[in-house]
């Protein structure tokens, strides 16, 4: 939903889950903020991806503003590809 919607995320679900996306076709964050919780599970993935949260929430305005700036063309690209699957294009996950 984040992506249809052109909305930054940071995802709590299986280990490499940011990984397998990439193989998608799909772009993520990690040029603006640290996604190496994706390499872990569990706690370990929880606490990282709580740090994340914590550091990302205490970033004033203009920073968020920033960074929405600077992802603007991942956020763009991620639609495209959403919309290339949704249209038909199939999916090869092996």
């Amino acid at each position: 939903r984040p992506i249809a919607c052109s909305t930054p995320f940071i995802v709590y679900a299986g280990k490499n889950f940011l990984a397998n996306l990439k193989k998608l076709g799909f772009k993520t964050f990690n040029d603006v903020w640290d996604e190496s919780y994706d390499k872990f599970e569990g706690v370990d993935r929880i606490m990282r991806i709580n740090a994340l949260v914590k550091k990302l929430s205490n970033s004033s305005l203009k920073e968020l503003r920033d960074m929405h700036e600077q992802i603007k063309d991942v956020l763009i690209h991620n639609v495209e590809v959403y919309k290339s699957f949704k249209n038909g294009m199939e999916i090869d996950l092996i």
